[in-house]
């Protein structure tokens, strides 16, 4: 079962809700939040593509595919400069290597390092 986020921009009061990340009843879709760069909004992307898993809870990130990504102008926010490491320690929404920060995202609208992520709910 996947989660269903929203996340808030504490600086500008930018929102989005229904953001998909995991898996869920249909084989072959992984889903992650991800910066659409054109139109400067957060999406749902599936990474599925991105990572190898080389071991049961052993993934590795395919570093290529990302830029390919990239240059399609969509960026997961696992990806380093997508977020900022807080002075607190949160626990993250999901972990490494496909590491989502609760705090302290990057805003597709104002640019600053103040949006936050939230679960709402599951999807299967």
């Amino acid at each position: 079962m996947g989660q269903i986020l929203e996340c808030k921009c504490d600086n500008c009061n930018y929102s989005k809700k229904d953001i998909y990340l995991g898996y869920g009843m249909t084989p072959g879709f992984f889903y992650f939040p991800a910066l659409d760069i054109r139109n400067k909004t957060v999406i749902q992307i599936d990474i599925i593509d991105l990572v190898e898993a080389v071991e049961r809870s052993n993934l590795i990130i395919m570093s290529a595919r990302v830029k390919e990504l990239k240059g399609d102008g969509k960026i997961p926010y696992f990806v380093k400069g997508m977020f900022k490491k807080g002075l607190i320690k949160d626990i993250p929404i999901s972990s490494s290597p496909l590491t989502l920060q609760r705090k302290n995202n990057y805003c597709p609208k104002c640019g600053k390092y103040k949006l936050s992520f939230a679960e709402i709910g599951l999807f299967d």
